[in-house]
């Protein structure tokens, strides 16, 4: 499904090249190299934390199905951190690995994220209703000390997450503080 998400997102944009007259866009789509940073919005750098084998509390059922393939399980294991910390704020995650080619050792470690425009600087990461037991106390278990039990102005009672700020700085570093979150405090 990730993958189709980034096709199809792709090739919106190039329908859009390809349909404004004013460029040669054959050129933009064509000729052109687009490097990884430059295709995402936000490019986290785990290379600093290689290696990453025993970082993680991955339960023995994963391990077993992703046998010799550890870093794949590693991948899937944070992409899934950071989708749930990130929510309804990201339209695509993808990793990327580099390899040394004789050690097959990993080299670098990667991921790109795609921000949702209209989700990406909200204030409030909106958790599970209060009368949803489970998956409140799995919200919370996930947020910690950072998550509350609100009540909104419809009447409506959820556990969320509430970033203060009155800046758009501040807004601009809601996505820093929930990139902190998941990728040094839960991994």
């Amino acid at each position: 499904m990730r993958v189709y998400k980034k096709v199809k997102r792709e090739s919106h944009v190039a329908l859009r090249h390809l349909d404004d007259n004013k460029s040669n866009s054959f050129q933009q789509l064509f000729l052109t190299k687009l490097p990884f940073t430059l295709q995402y919005d936000l490019v986290i750098d785990l290379t600093k934390s290689l290696p990453v084998e025993n970082k993680f509390n991955i339960e023995d059922e994963e391990k077993a199905r992703s046998i010799g393939f550890k870093d794949l399980l590693i991948v899937t294991y944070i992409s899934k951190i950071i989708r749930r910390g990130f929510g309804n704020r990201v339209l695509n995650v993808v990793p990327r690995l580099e390899v040394e080619d004789s050690s097959h050792v990993l080299k670098k470690f990667f991921f790109g994220i795609n921000l949702n425009p209209e989700e990406a600087f909200n204030f409030i990461e909106l958790g599970p209703a209060l009368n949803d037991h489970i998956a409140a106390a799995d919200f919370r278990i996930f947020w910690g000390n950072l998550s509350s039990d609100r009540r909104f102005r419809d009447g409506s009672t959820h556990v969320a997450v509430y970033f203060k700020t009155n800046t758009i700085k501040g807004k601009r570093n809601i996505i820093k503080k929930n990139c902190k979150f998941c990728c040094w405090r839960k991994t």
